[in-house]
């Protein structure tokens, strides 16, 4: 249906554990932001008229947020029309929003729709040229029906399933993912109905079924209650040879088959995170602290940000230098400060 990003994005909310990992996943790319120190004056204005937002996150940060949910981000530079190709702005599209609209076989994208609301609109897209591209004719001259004012930087890690499109790291525990959900909501639809029913009441006598239901619907208002914290299972017989057989289930066995899957499913996630240690996302193992051994913990960390964070800081930055090279800034550099876990003034706890 042309939505799985989007599908991809209703994921980051069902799973208690997979949104613990988009969260630490974000915090770690987004760093302590980016070295100001580095930067001339005339590049740090430019970086912070860019990064001006309402919403109490900066273009680092949701950068961070889609690089977590998406594996991949997109933003819209826009030129001045006097003095192209300097760029003037940035500014952050949903990831989700945007599709390919032209591209070649080797997976080189010329053009992307920008939907700004794609589930209920389809139809409506603004037509953007990928960024440092001019989408031309057959005889080389610029199509006109592309605007040149403003551009798309698609930016996304490699997929070797598809050109075009990323998908997430932890595409492997889909199921995994959708597996906590459900059982979450097994729990709470067990919580609200009370699990099993205490009592069984078997009534003797000839009722017509409009005359069975009045006595449920009187017995229920009467013993039970609005929160439906004591549910008996009433049923009707014409005398004692007729009364229903009972067989008793007991909850143990399910209780204990749900914890085993929800740890199953827990584990999982976590790896498909690249994560190395769940004491990363606050989760202890073998009833100890995550606290108990500082060591073991920094020992995950650093194997955690050398192997997965790193490469999204190289992304970003190789990108960000690259804006900053189309701005008049060629000679600054965008770095990322890494998180420390061991500082307590981090900006993005």
């Amino acid at each position: 249906d042309n939505l799985y990003p989007n599908n991809i994005l209703n994921y980051a909310y069902q799973s208690t554990t997979h949104q613990a990992c988009i969260k630490l996943l974000t915090i770690s790319i987004a760093g302590q932001g980016y070295d100001t120190s580095i930067l001339s004056s005339d590049a740090l204005n430019f970086l912070e008229s860019v990064d001006y937002e309402t919403s109490n996150s900066t273009l680092l940060d949701k950068i961070s947020t889609s690089l977590s949910i998406f594996n991949g981000y997109a933003l819209e530079v826009i030129y001045d029309k006097q003095i192209e190709p300097k760029i003037v702005e940035v500014n952050f599209l949903p990831f989700q929003n945007i599709r390919a609209d032209d591209y070649d076989k080797y997976g080189e994208v010329s053009a992307y729709r920008y939907y700004p609301d794609i589930i209920n609109h389809s139809n409506e897209y603004e037509l953007i040229p990928a960024f440092g591209v001019i989408p031309k004719d057959e005889k080389g001259k610029p199509l006109k029906k592309y605007k040149k004012t403003n551009e798309i930087l698609y930016v996304s890690v490699y997929n070797p399933a598809d050109l075009i499109y990323p998908v997430p790291n932890y595409v492997s525990s889909m199921n995994w993912i959708a597996t906590e959900y459900e059982i979450s909501k097994h729990h709470l639809s067990s919580s609200i109905n009370n699990f099993l029913p205490s009592s069984m009441i078997t009534i003797f006598g000839n009722f017509t079924p409009e005359e069975q239901s009045v006595i449920v619907k009187k017995f229920n208002k009467s013993n039970v209650g609005t929160d439906n914290s004591s549910k008996s299972l009433i049923s009707f017989a014409e005398g004692m040879e007729q009364a229903p057989k009972v067989d008793i289930f007991t909850a143990s066995n399910i209780v204990d088959v749900y914890m085993n899957t929800s740890e199953e499913a827990k584990n999982n996630i976590i790896t498909s995170h690249n994560i190395t240690s769940p004491a990363l996302i606050g989760i202890s193992s073998n009833n100890s602290s995550i606290f108990s051994n500082g060591e073991e913990l920094m020992t995950a960390w650093n194997v955690f940000y050398n192997t997965t964070i790193q490469s999204y800081h190289t992304l970003i930055e190789k990108n960000m230098n690259l804006i900053l090279k189309y701005a008049g800034y060629p000679n600054d550099k965008y770095v990322i400060i890494p998180f420390d876990p061991t500082y307590k003034n981090n900006t993005n706890v």
